[in-house]
């Protein structure tokens, strides 16, 4: 992805996938390079520990009556890959526990 900006390394909300990369720019051009967020270290963890190249993580709180998702992709495309199946599947959970 193409930016005007020149910057070193910025923590941002990448533009690709909308997760929280710690966003480096090298001569106007976006590298993701590593997400912030626990929760998706925790899914990273698991795809290192079990050699995957995408995990989701499913978290319900049924007490607070929340219900989130992690999800990981090794690369950028897999990492967008990996958001799109997690939203199906939200979906799909989300409309089982309201019947």
């Amino acid at each position: 992805m193409k930016h005007n900006a020149k910057i070193s390394g910025v923590a941002a909300v990448c533009h690709v996938c909308f997760s929280a990369w710690l966003t480096v720019f090298i001569n106007g051009v976006c590298f993701m390079a590593f997400n912030l967020s626990p929760k998706v270290a925790e899914a990273r963890d698991l795809a290192k520990k079990y050699g995957k190249t995408r995990v989701i993580i499913f978290m319900i709180d049924d007490d607070k009556g929340t219900m989130e998702y992690a999800s990981y992709g090794k690369d950028k495309a897999l990492c967008s890959d990996a958001r799109k199946l997690a939203d199906v599947a939200y979906k799909a959970i989300y409309d089982h526990l309201l019947r």
